[in-house]
């Protein structure tokens, strides 16, 4: 299998149309820019935004020195056409000293020429690459336990461009495992993951690549201006010269918008089929820990007190933090209001795949829409008080959760007792996994009833008036689950009747004590 990349068929495209095609790279992009594409078989959820990124660096590394055409508001014009032929051409000039194609073709039997995402091995013997993996699923980013993640053997990958995904997850969202397995440079330490977090305005995958490749485009002097001295006319794709595993690149030799790889690997042609060499490097490829990942990556939000990448799983309490751009988080280029997204759906995305010491902790996708009457609380002069009554709506939740929930929870598996007693081991796990299961309720419905709060604080400009629905929504949300919680704990039936009123007196006291009032956030 040497399939060239740049010029032979072998990435399944599902169609708008309904029709299926084979296309070649260039292909893809040509498709994406004429808005054909509905979805790509071999990308799984964790593969989106490995394989979204890497278009939208790919295209916009070819066309960095174009002038721009116009874009009217709602639209996302390009400096090329939407042909196969011209992003050919395009994308060769990124590697204009390979003829023959060799960074774009899976398998290069030549160590000392590059293959996709494989960088030369200067020994210039397969001895210097000693350890074998048999499937694409054995590149991948996730760390499986008894196959609970993924099932492996649903990674064989029978087809091309299941190891091409396999390929870039690796080489472009990897994280440190172990001595010699180092992380990619655009997240927050090794145990951390890059995450991608952007405004969307449009349903199909076309649009979105085309809106964010605009947007990077038009902020091209952001990049140069910046103090991580790039070099705009630097090292773009990072798999074209040798790596023997012992030397990184500084950051001032890169191009803004590199395409970086982690580890030392090539694929090879075997009687089993195809397979993977590798070997462990010495340090890691981009010299970037200093940085913390704050490298300007488009998707990527700052933490403004330490200057770091964002890493966290996108729950309500953080993600309005960062849509809202509070005095925690700077928001990334992608996640600001553009001119393709003027007059069309708005809604904010975050995809993050949680990652630990030694383990994958999931992939979370959130999906935001924000009304059209609320884009003025998300992104324009009003979005200080979308910020304030978001806290207040989780300072309230944490309330339902800790100080109302969990004591109700706990008197009921505690009637026997005079007093609560909050560290007794067995009922505190019991009420921590209930309230966890509650939070769980509030995440989901968080967003919606913000833009329904701040309707009212639109008509009102009474804050106390405003988190009145939210308050109304905690108090149902919290008898419901109360009952539902009582119908599952180990109570005794000798103080069943006893503990169930107990908890709804705890319950209902608490509510008067903390949700009476109308305080402003």
């Amino acid at each position: 299998m040497n399939a060239n990349l740049m010029t032979d068929p072998c990435i399944r495209a599902v169609l708008r149309n309904g029709g299926q095609a084979k296309l070649s790279l260039p292909g893809v992009l040509a498709a994406l820019q004429r808005d054909e594409v509905a979805a790509f078989p071999a990308v799984t959820p964790h593969h989106s935004h490995p394989w979204h990124a890497f278009l939208c660096q790919l295209a916009c590394l070819a066309l960095w020195d174009k002038d721009l055409p116009d874009s009217p508001p709602g639209q996302a014009a390009l400096s090329i056409e939407p042909e196969e032929e011209a992003w050919r051409g395009a994308l060769r000039g990124l590697a204009p000293n390979f003829p023959d194609d060799e960074p774009w073709t899976l398998v290069v039997e030549d160590l000392s020429k590059p293959a996709f995402m494989q960088p030369p091995i200067p020994e210039g013997t397969w001895k210097a690459l000693p350890k074998v993996l048999t499937h694409a699923g054995d590149l991948d980013v996730l760390v499986t336990s008894r196959n609970h993640g993924v099932k492996t053997d649903c990674m064989a990958a029978p087809f091309v461009d299941g190891w091409v995904m396999g390929l870039l997850a690796l080489q472009t969202f990897s994280g440190f495992l172990g001595q010699g397995n180092y992380g990619v440079a655009r997240q927050n330490g090794g145990f951390a993951s890059r995450p991608g977090v952007e405004f969307v305005s449009g349903d199909s995958p076309g649009w979105r690549w085309a809106r964010d490749c605009r947007v990077i485009l038009d902020h091209r002097d952001d990049f140069a201006d910046s103090l991580l001295e790039y070099d705009e006319h630097g090292l773009a794709l990072l798999w074209l010269p040798s790596w023997n595993g012992e030397e990184s690149l500084r950051l001032d030799r890169l191009h803004p918008l590199f395409i970086e790889i982690s580890r030392r690997v090539r694929l090879k042609n075997s009687a089993e089929g195809l397979i993977v060499r590798r070997q462990n490097t010495k340090t890691s490829r981009v010299e970037a820990d200093q940085y913390k990942g704050n490298l300007m990556d488009p998707w990527t939000p700052i933490q403004r007190a330490d200057g770091k990448a964002y890493n966290l799983r996108p729950a309500y309490a953080v993600a309005w933090r960062v849509l809202f751009e509070d005095e925690k988080y700077e928001r990334p280029l992608l996640l600001h209001l553009h001119p393709p997204d003027r007059g069309r759906p708005l809604a904010a995305l975050f995809r993050f795949f949680a990652r630990g010491q030694g383990k994958s902790d999931g992939y979370h996708e959130r999906l935001i829409p924000i009304p059209a009457p609320m884009i003025s609380f998300a992104l324009g002069a009003r979005r200080d008080a979308a910020a304030e009554t978001a806290k207040a709506m989780t300072e309230a939740a944490s309330t339902a959760q800790f100080k109302i929930f969990k004591p109700a929870l706990m008197a009921a598996m505690q009637a026997a007792r005079e007093q609560i007693e909050y560290k007794q081991p067995e009922t505190n796990e019991w009420a921590n996994r209930l309230t966890r299961r509650l939070d769980e309720d509030i995440d989901h419905a968080f967003f919606p009833r913000l833009w329904e709060c701040l309707a009212v604080f639109d008509e009102s400009g009474d804050y106390s008036l405003a988190l009145e629905p939210w308050r109304d929504f905690l108090k149902r949300l919290l008898r419901n689950n109360l009952q539902t919680a009582l119908n599952s704990i180990p109570l005794p039936s000798s103080l069943a009747y006893k503990a169930r009123a107990l908890a709804e007196a705890v319950l209902e006291a608490t509510i008067r004590k903390h949700f009476s009032t109308t305080e402003q956030p």
